[in-house]
């Protein structure tokens, strides 16, 4: 049985520092839509670029499309036969989808970060 508890992104006077702050709660809720739970690793890998599995699933966060190669990086190394869920901060994957067709993952797919999320995103910070 897994449970969560919620609170309120904290107030901050910097812009950079709200976004930060909502960006690692979407984490949560990516894990519990995915299943995936488990931080590969012994830590998150960066605030740009997270990495989660259950078994042959995995799923990446990419929050920086600036840093897309590391995902590539990342990717190269994958099995063909992990289930492998990708999502990206970005108004649009079709760009990134061409790139990712040349690994040869044919259980990736790519999805932009989910748009009940960036709209949520967008009340907080008046966008």
């Amino acid at each position: 049985m897994r449970y969560y508890t919620t609170d309120f992104v904290p107030i901050s006077k910097s812009t950079d520092d709200l976004r930060h702050n909502f960006m690692n709660r979407c984490d949560d809720l990516l894990c519990i839509k995915e299943d995936t739970y488990e931080v590969m690793g012994a830590t998150k890998m960066s605030d740009y670029f997270r990495l989660y599995r259950k078994g042959d699933h995995i799923t990446a966060i990419l929050y920086d499309a600036f840093h897309f190669e590391d995902l590539i990086e990342w990717a190269k190394q994958a099995k063909r036969t992990d289930k492998i869920s990708v999502y990206l901060f970005a108004l649009s994957t079709s760009i990134y989808e061409e790139e990712l067709a040349d690994l040869d993952l044919p259980n990736l797919t790519l999805q932009a970060i989910p748009d009940d999320i960036l709209q949520t995103y967008k009340k907080i910070f008046y966008f």
